[in-house]
C-alpha cells in the first residue's frame, strides 16, 4: 500500500516530440553503425533511414497462404473502408474521419477495443499474406491519427459518454494491450513502403510514451490488467531495445 500511495497519479506527463526522439536512443549495439553515425551529425531523419533498414533486416517478414485467412481478410478490407466491428454487436462505419471516442453499439467495452488496437492484428496478416501495400497503409493511417490525438498531456480525459471513466485511453489494461498490439503488427508493417522513417519516429515516439506511462505510473497492484500492463512494457522493450531508458 506504501508503494502504490508513492505515485502521483496526477502527475503531469508529457508526450515525447518525434524532433527529440534521437535523445532515447542507444545506438551503440552492432548493426547500429550507420544509424550511429547519422545520430551523431544531428540527422534525425537520415538515423531514422537507417533504423528502419535495421529492423527490416532484424525482423524477418512471414509468408502466409491467403486462403488460409478468408475471415480476417474481411476484417482487414473493412478496417481499411474504416467500418470497425467488436464483439457481437453489427459492424459500423466511422466514417473518413475517425472519432476513437464514439460509442456506436452502447458498450463500454467497444470502445475499450478500439483503443486497444485490437484491428491492427488483422491488417498486419493481410499484408503478410498479400504485401498489399493497402492495409500497410491503413495501419499507418489510424495509428498517426490516434497517436495524434491522444498525447500524454490529455491522459486524464473524461469519455463522453462514460463520464466516470477518467484518463480511459491510458489505463493501465489499455496501454498494455495497445502496445503488445503495435509491436505484433511492426514486425511484419515494418517492410512496407507506407511504413516510411517519418512514421517510424511518429511511433516510437508514441511507444515511448507508452514506457513513461507505465513506468511512471503503473497499476501497481496483483490484478490481472496489471499483467497486461507490464507485459506491453516489456513487449515494447524487447522489440524496440534502442530505447537507451527500458
Amino acid at each position: 500500500m506504501e508503494a502504490e500511495e508513492m505515485i502521483d497519479r496526477d502527475a503531469k506527463l508529457e508526450s515525447l516530440r518525434t524532433e527529440d526522439l534521437l535523445s532515447k536512443l542507444d545506438l551503440s549495439d552492432v548493426g547500429l553503425e550507420r544509424a550511429r553515425s547519422a545520430a551523431e551529425t544531428g540527422d534525425r531523419l537520415g538515423t531514422l533511414s537507417e533504423l528502419l533498414d535495421y529492423f527490416r533486416r532484424k525482423y524477418a517478414l512471414r509468408s502466409l497462404d491467403e486462403s488460409a485467412w478468408p475471415q480476417t481478410f474481411e476484417t482487414a478490407d473493412k478496417v481499411v473502408d474504416h467500418v470497425l466491428q467488436w464483439g457481437p454487436y453489427e459492424e459500423a462505419d466511422y466514417g473518413p474521419k475517425i472519432d476513437w471516442e464514439w460509442d456506436p453499439r452502447g458498450d463500454i467495452e467497444w470502445v475499450a477495443a478500439v483503443c486497444r488496437f485490437y484491428w491492427a492484428g488483422p491488417l498486419a496478416t493481410a499484408y503478410e499474406a498479400t504485401r498489399d501495400e493497402r492495409y500497410a497503409s491503413s495501419f499507418v493511417e489510424l495509428t498517426s491519427d490516434w497517436t495524434s490525438k491522444h498525447k500524454l498531456e490529455d491522459r486524464q480525459r473524461v469519455h463522453p459518454v462514460y463520464t466516470y471513466w477518467r484518463g480511459y485511453v491510458w489505463l493501465d489494461i489499455q496501454t498494455g494491450i495497445r502496445a503488445t498490439n503495435i509491436c505484433s503488427a511492426f514486425r511484419s508493417m515494418v517492410h512496407a513502403d507506407a511504413f516510411t522513417p517519418e512514421f517510424l519516429g511518429v511511433l516510437m515516439a508514441c511507444l515511448y510514451d507508452h514506457q513513461v506511462k507505465t513506468k511512471l505510473i503503473p497499476m501497481n497492484r496483483v490484478h490481472n490488467k496489471a499483467i497486461f500492463e507490464q507485459r506491453g512494457f516489456i513487449n515494447i522493450a524487447h522489440t524496440f531495445s534502442v530505447f537507451s531508458e527500458t
